[in-house]
């Protein structure tokens, strides 16, 4: 029978534990498979099996013997997401913003908004003119996760002035100079009233000056509060939490996530897709996060 590689990677082993057994179905000595160290074990055991084995027992050499029983399952991959809706609307009205999720390994996905929506579908206003960014991520049942973001244009109603011209009169004028020498030479420039104002500068050619007002409008735009996600340093793994930015993180903060967890900023990089900043965070010190978090 044909074989094929299988790895079997865990990701939250206790300190107590040092080796775990991996077996076949059951924990049996026929059974085994192989004893891993806990290093490798959370690295990733790979070994050849046939294709026809799903199930597999490991047995963890902590005082409890903790017992994990595991089912293979196809590669999974992520789902993707796209956003739908209004590109622009008039500030204070309701718009509906629709997500729509598909996962390739056909399991069922969950949505948050970055306002905390958890529905596929998310209504969404705006008091301020300007553009505004909304983004949702999409999660399998696995905890792979894609995400898209949709920009809004919110804008107020202008009236703008029609342009005006200024017209300037005089009343009229003639002036006269007169050059001796046996002949006499005669400049005439004319104003006339209630006309625009016009020189002469050679015969046949016309300046004519005109004055226009011109109304501007200036549209400033406000920025939604950006949302952090938080992603494990250890393993690369996404908390699955989201922390809005106050406009006060910085690298070295320690803070209380929702899940419980504690975290200290590490470092910021972007996202792969181009929307969502991602807070890569490391496990901080306990009583340090309980202390900054006011004894929470």
């Amino acid at each position: 029978m044909a074989n094929r590689t299988v790895v079997i990677k865990g990701k939250n082993v206790g300190l107590d534990i040092n080796r775990i057994a991996i077996y076949r179905n059951s924990i049996n000595p026929d059974n085994l498979v192989s004893i891993v160290t806990k290093a490798a074990f959370m690295s990733g055991y790979e070994f050849e099996d046939d294709d026809s084995q799903d199930q597999y027992v490991c047995q963890c050499d902590d005082p409890c013997k903790t017992v994990v029983n595991l089912f293979l399952r196809e590669k999974n991959y992520p789902p993707t997401v796209n956003i739908t809706g209004a590109t622009s609307a008039l500030v204070g009205s309701n718009i509906t913003l629709t997500a729509t999720a598909t996962d390739p390994n056909g399991d069922a996905v969950t949505y948050e908004w970055n306002d905390g929506t958890t529905s596929s579908t998310n209504s969404v206003t705006s008091g301020s003119a300007g553009d505004v960014n909304y983004s949702v991520v999409a999660t399998d049942v696995v905890g792979d996760w894609g995400n898209d973001s949709h920009t809004v244009n919110w804008y107020t109603t202008t009236t703008t002035a029609a342009p005006t011209t200024t017209t300037t009169t005089s009343a009229p004028t003639t002036t006269t100079t007169t050059s001796g020498g046996g002949g006499t030479t005669t400049t005439t420039t004319t104003v006339d009233p209630g006309t625009t104002t016009t020189t002469t500068v050679d015969p046949g050619t016309t300046t004519t000056t005109t004055t226009t007002t011109t109304t501007t409008t200036t549209t400033t735009t406000t920025q939604a509060p950006g949302y952090w996600n938080l992603r494990l340093c250890s393993t690369g793994s996404l908390a699955n939490q989201q922390v809005q930015d106050t406009g006060n993180i910085n690298t070295g903060d320690v803070f209380l996530a929702g899940n419980g967890f504690c975290y200290e900023v590490d470092t910021f990089q972007s996202n792969q897709s181009g929307g969502l900043q991602i807070i890569v965070s490391e496990f901080g010190d306990c009583q340090e996060c309980l202390d900054a978090n006011g004894g929470v």
